[in-house]
């Protein structure tokens, strides 16, 4: 199974602009924090799973807001992982587990320059999860963009199935966003976040080895994937 803990480094009153940047500040100590120990932190799965990558958003006021995803091969490690070595990490304020569920991944060209990553989170009816994940999985988002991954989420009341894109803007991601209200059957909203960063935490060499092993077969195409998050990587120093 594949995870993702939301790590968030709030300050008191997010309407200050000090507070804004005293977050964002504290944010970049917790990435910072992950890649100076990712070996560490790597070891504390205790060989039941491996480090993906690191993700961050666009900063809200009074808000820093760090993401680390991973995969494991067996879940009884995971609170042990997350309060035993995430919870400790200096700045962090509060956490958020979220599942990702039987991701599909999907190719992506070579050149992304000039492309943004987003997180489109979609609340669809319970008894229509199913068809609607297929349907997701199986659709494309037009010409302008790019699918990455669906995954099932079932992390919150209203958000039970997630996808990534890469697009040039806003607009075309909301139109397409609006596409899928529109086209598939059950859903009944969707929210769409940027992503700042991105950070992989494992080579395409690593990745195929434990792919390989542990019978997670991504769709995409030789390294595309991990080149993209490479093009794509914004260093937040």
């Amino acid at each position: 199974m594949m995870y993702l803990v939301r790590m968030l480094a709030e300050t008191a009153d997010g309407s200050k602009i000090g507070d804004k940047f005293d977050s964002d500040a504290k944010g970049r100590v917790i990435w910072n924090y992950i890649l100076d120990h990712k070996e560490e932190l790597q070891e504390a799965l205790r060989g039941r799973g491996r480090l993906l990558y690191l993700t961050r958003f666009f900063q809200q006021p009074g808000r820093g807001d760090v993401s680390l995803c991973f995969h494991l091969t067996d879940a009884t490690v995971l609170p042990f992982f997350i309060a035993g070595h995430l919870t400790k990490i200096k700045g962090v304020t509060s956490l958020r587990l979220i599942n990702l569920l039987a991701p599909v991944f999907s190719p992506l060209p070579k050149d992304t320059r000039g492309l943004r990553r987003y997180i489109v989170n979609i609340d669809v009816a319970p008894s229509y999860s199913e068809s609607a994940y297929d349907r997701l999985v199986a659709m494309g988002l037009g010409e302008k963009v790019m699918k990455s991954y669906v995954a099932y989420k079932f992390s919150t009341f209203g958000s039970s199935i997630q996808y990534s894109v890469l697009a040039r803007n806003d607009e075309d991601v909301r139109s397409s966003m609006e596409n899928v209200r529109r086209s598939v059957t059950g859903v009944r909203g969707a929210e769409c976040f940027e992503v700042q960063a991105t950070r992989p935490l494992i080579s395409y060499d690593e990745w195929i080895e434990y792919s390989g092993q542990y019978s997670i077969v991504p769709s995409w195409d030789d390294d595309r994937m991990v080149m993209n998050f490479q093009e794509l990587e914004t260093d937040p120093h």
